[in-house]
């Protein structure tokens, strides 16, 4: 059986009496299932008040949400992600600022290739002042890392 985990963390927030202060603050309540050494998901929920920035007496409540996935598509590479944002409780019209919107990010983690490698050495040597050996050096720290073995032919 998958191990769950579920965190509950309310931040305190002193409210002094009588105030016509309103109380802003997120508590998020976040889940992750991870499935096997190969793939993961973690998903985040969460509630939000937000203070309508037009008019400091009006506010809009939001669900906060969050998802993250990595699958290993081989022994070197991953596919990663993830989605996250917020979710306007009202049926009509959010105030300007408090509106839903979200965000999708994909990528992948894993081995550049040779090419990518020499030229990021470049880049960031020139801009460092790497000599060529120390160059060599932290390509074949990359290549170590990702248990790449054969030798790069770097462009300087």
């Amino acid at each position: 059986m998958a191990a769950r985990t579920i965190r509950l963390r309310v931040p305190p927030f002193p409210v002094p009496p009588h105030s016509d202060r309103e109380v802003c603050s997120f508590v998020p309540i976040e889940m992750s299932e991870p499935f096997n050494f190969q793939k993961s998901i973690v998903v985040n929920v969460g509630a939000g008040i937000l203070t309508n920035p037009a008019n400091t007496l009006g506010q809009n409540d939001v669900l906060l949400y969050g998802l993250s996935f990595a699958r290993a598509v081989t022994q070197q590479t991953e596919l990663v992600g993830e989605l996250n944002g917020r979710f306007s409780t009202r049926s009509a019209g959010a105030p300007t600022g408090t509106e839903s919107r979200g965000i999708l990010k994909l990528g992948a983690l894993g081995y550049p290739g040779d090419d990518a490698l020499a030229r990021a050495a470049a880049i960031v040597g020139t801009e460092l002042g790497w000599s060529d050996a120390r160059r060599r050096e932290e390509i074949a720290s990359v290549r170590s890392f990702y248990g790449v073995e054969a030798a790069v032919h770097a462009k300087n």
